[in-house]
């Protein structure tokens, strides 16, 4: 695996492979200083320096294929939050809620990933890293310039506790350690424990050293860090009483007195959490980690005692690496080596990658597997292909052979089909005459009915009978009920006695019993519509409309 740690001074490269027993073997290192910038904000020359640098080695080394990043603490957020327990399908849901809380940035200008830490069975406890996708996308496009694929990003200071996992797990149960990485632009706290961890990046780094030498004695940056690299060193070629030299001193101690008192506060506030890790040694890798006294000054502060991190301890370090100086090189190996002990098997992780660039790896691994399937299974599908070709052919023979079997029978379906619809049409006719005898039948029962009323009311007679049309039944829709049939009748009563007067109320009588036989008809429904005539001596003119019952209409 092919590991690349962006420094603000340098680009740190080195391949680990895994022995038999799965440790880290150190096969091959490289490194290649770039230009520190003074301006922390100037983050377009940074990329370009970084790439450059970057490319260098590639070149040089004549490396290709994928790598893992290791993202620069500056440019890292690492965030530790707890939620509620919870399913794994709505673990996400949760979390992402709580990143949209604890990341100052909106969660589609940032990468961001989380890693389950641990649980007491109420509570969950989840790291979340983010970058912002800006400056990943510049990480990514420096390493595919020097023709690498990036296939994981890890932040530093995540880095830095699988590297101490790694190299001090044989002594992690007896306690845990604060590591202090102490690089240009940031510096990077970690508590660091054998199941979990606690980060924070500094702004406080080496590249304020250099700022506060260069205020004082008014000197460009790249001066400044040429003082204070002497310092670093152990020896500086200036006089013992110099105006140079003190300020490079003042630069240190006020440096060494800053970072005490935030490892204090961080300490104190740490502490106050529940299941917080308490260190038992303090440890200092990176570049400032070469301060005069700073080792001291610390142990005095903390109480702890304060050693070198050995970034080496738990590598194998192969000959061509110990040619290119590597055991001299544990400072910038330190992350490097957490980065590749994150990808040996079974180690979980987080990847700040942007989601294209994931999607797009998964698939590109993904494709010669996918071709692999595509032969194999175009090669498992030759045979039975000569198989069921030869089937098809046999059915496509006999099916010829039955069809010209079954053409006969189709003739006499079609046929019978023909005769069928005849004889549904032939029912549908019969039905019709058979209504057409029965609405005979029910017209002469219902006269019938209506002689034998005017029989028995007597001096009675029908002058009209007529059927009338609903202008509405032509326009109903298809299924309505019809409407009932309505008869309208006029006829005259004769008074018998006052045939030459005007008529009686017994007349009157008569033909309501006239209107109330119809009405008890079962052929009628009502009997509605009625009106009467006196004008003629010893006639009652009567008029009146006859709705039919639906069921029986005629």
């Amino acid at each position: 695996m092919l590991v690349i740690d962006f420094g603000a001074s340098h680009v740190a490269c080195a391949i680990f492979a895994t022995d038999q027993a799965g440790g880290l073997v150190l096969e091959q290192w490289a490194s290649e200083p770039h230009a520190a910038e003074a301006d922390a904000m100037n983050e377009g020359a940074q990329s370009e320096s970084l790439a450059q640098a970057l490319a260098a080695v590639v070149a040089r080394a004549q490396w290709r294929g994928a790598c893992a990043v290791v993202v620069p603490g500056h440019l890292a957020l690492v965030k530790f939050i707890k939620t509620p327990v919870v399913g794994p399908a709505r673990r996400r849901q949760v979390v992402e809620f709580e990143a949209t809380q604890s990341i100052p940035y909106p969660l589609a200008e940032v990468c961001w990933d989380f890693l389950e830490i641990g649980s007491d069975g109420a509570e969950e406890e989840f790291m979340i890293a983010a970058v912002k996708t800006a400056a990943m996308t510049a990480l990514c496009a420096a390493v595919r310039a020097a023709k690498l694929t990036p296939e994981h990003a890890m932040p530093g200071g995540i880095a830095l506790w699988r590297a101490w996992r790694h190299n001090y797990g044989d002594s992690a149960g007896a306690g845990g350690a604060l590591l202090v990485d102490i690089g240009a632009r940031s510096t990077h706290l970690v508590f660091a424990g054998a199941e979990r961890c606690f980060a924070r990046t500094l702004g406080l780094a080496g590249n304020g050293i250099t700022q506060a030498i260069a205020a004082e004695l008014s000197l460009d940056f790249a001066e400044a860090e040429a003082l204070k690299q002497q310092g670093l060193g152990g020896h500086v070629d200036l006089p013992e009483n110099s105006q140079a030299r003190a300020a490079v001193a003042r630069a240190v101690a006020s440096f060494t007195q800053r970072l005490q008192w935030e490892l204090v506060r961080t300490m104190a506030g740490y502490a106050r959490q529940a299941g917080a890790i308490q260190p038992t040694q303090v440890l200092l890798t990176g570049s400032g980690a070469r301060l005069p006294g700073l080792a001291v000054a610390l142990s005095e502060k903390l109480s702890l005692p304060v050693g070198s991190y050995d970034a080496l301890r738990g590598v194998e370090i192969s000959a061509k690496a110990r040619a290119a100086g590597a055991e001299s090189a544990g400072p910038q190996l330190a992350m490097l080596v957490g980065l590749a002990a994150g990808h040996t098997p079974g180690a979980r992780t987080l990847n700040l990658l942007p989601s294209a660039l994931r999607q797009a790896n998964g698939a590109r691994q993904a494709r010669p597997w996918w071709i692999a399937a595509a032969v194999l299974l175009i090669a498992a599908m030759v045979p039975p292909g000569w198989h069921f070709r030869e089937v098809a052919r046999q059915a496509k023979a006999e099916a010829a052979e039955i069809e010209k079997q079954l053409a006969p029978l189709r003739m006499l379906e079609a046929r019978n089909a023909e005769n069928l619809a005849t004889l549904e049409i032939v029912r549908r006719e019969v039905r019709a005459l058979e209504g057409l005898v029965a609405a005979k039948s029910r017209w002469r029962e219902f006269f019938t009915d209506l002689q034998s009323h005017l029989g028995d009311v007597e001096d009675v007679w029908l002058e009209r009978l007529q059927v009338v049309e609903d202008e509405t039944a032509a326009q109903g829709m298809p299924g309505e009920k019809p409407p009932p049939l309505r008869l309208e009748l006029s006829g005259r009563l004769l008074d018998t006695r006052n045939p030459v007067s005007k008529v009686s109320a017994e007349s009157y009588a008569r033909v309501k019993n006239l209107l109330g036989r119809f009405a008890g008809s079962r052929w009628v429904a009502v009997v509605e519509g009625e009106q009467f005539d006196t004008s003629k001596p010893g006639i009652l003119r009567f008029d009146f409309t006859l709705v039919m019952k639906l069921k029986d209409s005629l």
